[in-house]
């Protein structure tokens, strides 16, 4: 999986790009001029301290917080190379603002043999390429620092190489607010979202004396969106790991209830009266919504994640479909 951040996306968005793209797309010309006279003419200045430079015409950038920017530099980057898909490989490209990032899977019916090796790394070089091809052409820069490569499972994998440099594997990254390793999709998040809700939890400690309906508000706010985030691959953990995740909540129900030791009331009865519910059914059952959200807007996506699984099963990584 290679995982890209473009540089200083909405700052160096060509202009004439964006009015190239909108052309080529058959926007309606009077839209395409309004865009047009919304981009030209901008001008800036540096400054430094008190010292105020010359101002100039800019001739690429978007401007900041506005709500057109993230959709025009969309229109730049959003056709992207078509991901190579054949009978020994089969790819996916993703892309979300100026995050991108390619999924890049070999297919070999027989055991790994070096042969298999020298194919899958000609595979990632070619659509790493691809996609340099790609910015190059429309004066986009990937950041290199943010720029990532991770071998998913326990083989070892060849050097790649671009541009006659070794770029090394990670083991681990993070795409979406969602930290991955090379070999576990759920164990790095559910540590750091433990680590972030604990920290939360302990803020609220000082309003104790607030009424019960107040913290229940409090902790499904602040708290609770950090525990099950992102719900799914979270949904395949295992209960060692959901459990981890429980005892964060059971901590803020003692909170909400003001109950210390010795505590009388079972942890199950509390939730049960608070209308809270257990971190592994609340998983399961946002789970369940996110995948008919994705059938039903995406049903090609879908049937496609389900022939990945059963054609390159990993044992060591369980579906997420059948614990839905």
């Amino acid at each position: 999986m290679v995982t890209r951040d473009v540089q200083k996306a909405f700052d160096k968005v060509w202009h004439k790009s964006i009015i190239f793209k909108l052309i080529q797309a058959g926007v309606d010309k009077k839209l395409t001029r309004i865009l047009s006279n919304f981009l030209h003419s901008r001008r800036a200045y540096v400054r430094v301290n008190k010292h105020k430079g010359e101002t100039f015409t800019m001739t690429a950038g978007v401007p900041q917080g506005d709500v057109l920017s993230p959709t025009l530099f969309l229109i730049v980057g959003n056709d992207y190379p078509e991901p190579t898909k054949n009978t020994h490989q089969k790819n996916f490209a993703m892309q979300y603002a100026d995050d991108f990032t390619q999924i890049i899977i070999s297919k070999f019916n027989t055991t790994i043999t070096q042969a298999c090796r020298d194919q899958h790394k000609t595979n990632v070089e070619e659509e790493i390429m691809k996609q340099n091809d790609f910015e190059r052409r429309w004066k986009i820069k990937t950041n290199v620092n943010k720029f990532t490569i991770i071998n998913i499972g326990f083989y070892i994998a060849p050097t790649i190489v671009i541009n006659n440099t070794p770029i090394p594997y990670v083991t681990h990254t993070k795409l979406l607010g969602l930290h991955l390793t090379r070999n576990n999709f759920y164990v790095k998040q559910i540590q750091q979202n433990t680590i972030r809700a604990r920290a939360e939890l302990k803020k609220l400690q000082r309003f104790r004396t607030l009424n019960t309906k107040l913290k229940v508000r409090l902790y499904k706010a602040l708290i609770l969106p950090l525990l099950t985030y992102p719900v799914v691959p979270l949904n395949i953990s295992s209960k060692t790991q959901i459990k981890k995740l429980q005892v964060i909540q059971n901590k803020a129900i003692r909170w909400i209830t003001n109950e210390y030791w010795p505590i009388i009331c079972p942890i199950a009865l509390r939730q049960e009266q608070l209308r809270i519910e257990p971190i592994d059914q609340r998983l399961k059952r946002l789970a369940d919504g996110v995948w008919k959200q994705v059938i039903e807007e995406n049903e090609e996506f879908h049937r496609s994640s389900m022939l990945i699984q059963m054609i390159n099963p990993h044992p060591w990584f369980p579906s997420s479909h059948g614990r839905t």
